[in-house]
C-alpha cells in the first residue's frame, strides 16, 4: 500500500477508498463503487477491500448455491489483510 504522509501528518483512524488512481502508459483513475474500511492505528492496520465495479449478487437460497456461485460472491474480489506498518522519512 502506497500512502503519501509528511512527519507532521497522522493516518490513524478508519479510511474508505474512494477512488485509484494508475500512472504509466494505460494511467487512468477510478471511483470505486464498492465497499471499503482501512484502519490505522500507531503501529497497527487492517484492511477490508472488495475490489469489484458492481455490487456481488445476492442469491434467494445460499444452501442451494454451486462453489462457482459461492466464490463469486464471498472470494472473488474480496480483500483482507492486518499487520504492522512503519512510516518511513523521505531522504
Amino acid at each position: 500500500m502506497c500512502v503519501s504522509v509528511t512527519a507532521q501528518s497522522n493516518i490513524s483512524g478508519a479510511w474508505q477508498l474512494t477512488e485509484i488512481t494508475m500512472t504509466g502508459g494505460g494511467g487512468m483513475t477510478m471511483k470505486v463503487t464498492q465497499p471499503s474500511v482501512y484502519t490505522f492505528t500507531k503501529k497497527y492496520y487492517s484492511k477490508l477491500y472488495v475490489g469489484s465495479d458492481k455490487p456481488r449478487p445476492v442469491l434467494d437460497d445460499y444452501s442451494k448455491a454451486t462453489q462457482e456461485q459461492l466464490f463469486s460472491i464471498f472470494v472473488y474480489g474480496f480483500d483482507a489483510n492486518a499487520g504492522t506498518y512503519e512510516v518511513m522519512q523521505e531522504s
